[in-house]
């Protein structure tokens, strides 16, 4: 009970910044089982007492004989002092270690949660605690926690797939093949994939090419050019971000009133192209932007943005880009989505 008492103490703290005050609380509470603690080996030497007082009535029953054999192995008085300080204060050592562990372990108060989960009370020197449905770990906190989790694992499989060197790869011969892309002012490139925490987002694998940044990033699918990329299963192409009250930035890019009225002062041109695997499931989204107007393409020139959408696809292919990340969707398959934000 002890140490469901320091779990729930620990899992109540709901601070927006947790960390430093769930320690202190659960410091706090592992001081008060280590009371507890004491108690119960003041019980046990008690009966360890009783035990050995009936023991020695046995003994004295045994007769003349018996005391002379106990005298041939009768043990040393420093390992008498040894056993004896073992009993009396083993059980407040172990004590004094669980309210180390419990004072200093990040993640344990998240794991205690999960265990104490299914109780509704507890009892702890004479009172009853009710355990509400709100006890568990702080949200925030353990978002956090698994969104670096997350982020480590998709970082060790984009270099061991050498995505990022794949990318640049591709941007090399795209390059070559349309010069215009040579020239474009702020050019970036990047690539998304399905997030793995949160359900119907997408994460943005790898730093752009070539300033750096953005990485571990996550975007809803309904958000943006990407998100409308990934709805649609087809390629996205603006030249020009229409400007408020252009009812496209509401109904088709998922903005509000206050992002929309925001829109049109950074990027201007944006291309977004989904690749699929070999069974033509979307495993990824190849994503360029530029600060020109109509960078990629002119207005409504379809001609010139399908060559550029199959110059991309086929590129990805060649360079192996479409099957990496195909083997980084396949490694999440069974682990998303964990987190399901908005119900169906």
């Amino acid at each position: 009970m002890a140490l469901c008492a320091v779990g729930t103490g620990i899992c109540r703290v709901r601070e927006r910044t947790c960390a430093g005050p769930m320690r202190r609380v659960g410091l706090i509470v592992a001081i008060l089982a280590f009371l507890c603690s004491l108690c119960c080996a003041g019980q046990l030497q008690h009966t360890l007492d009783a035990s050995a007082l009936a023991s020695q009535q046995q003994s004295n029953q045994a007769g003349e004989q018996s005391k002379g054999q106990s005298g041939e192995h009768e043990l040393p008085a420093w390992v008498r002092v040894v056993l004896e300080f073992v009993k009396v204060f083993s059980w407040p050592i172990l004590a004094a270690l669980a309210l180390m562990y419990f004072a200093f372990s990040k993640f344990l108060p998240y794991k205690l949660a999960k265990v104490l989960k299914p109780f509704r009370s507890l009892k702890l020197f004479g009172a009853e605690f009710v355990l509400s449905d709100e006890v568990g770990a702080d949200a925030e906190e353990a978002i956090v926690i698994y969104r670096k989790r997350v982020k480590r694992r998709f970082d060790m499989l984009g270099e061991n797939y050498g995505v990022r060197t794949k990318l640049e790869s591709v941007i090399d011969s795209l390059r070559e093949a349309f010069p215009q892309l040579k020239n474009a002012k702020g050019i970036r490139w990047t690539i998304h994939v399905p997030d793995v925490l949160f359900a119907d987002t997408l994460y943005q694998l790898v730093d752009y090419y070539p300033r750096g940044g953005g990485r571990a990033r996550a975007f809803s699918f309904r958000f943006g050019v990407i998100g409308l990329c990934w709805r649609k299963k087809q390629r996205v192409v603006e030249g020009k971000v229409p400007t408020y009250p252009d009812k496209r930035l509401l109904e088709e890019w998922g903005m509000s009133e206050e992002e929309a009225r925001a829109s049109g002062s950074g990027k201007q041109s944006f291309f977004a192209v989904p690749l699929r695997d070999k069974s033509k499931t979307p495993v990824g989204i190849f994503y360029m932007d530029s600060n020109d107007e109509y960078a990629f393409a002119a207005d409504k020139d379809e001609k010139a943005a399908g060559a550029i959408e199959i110059a991309i696809i086929k590129a990805c292919e060649d360079q192996g880009l479409t099957t990496s990340l195909s083997k980084i969707n396949d490694d999440f398959k069974d682990k998303r989505p964990a987190i399901r934000v908005h119900e169906q």
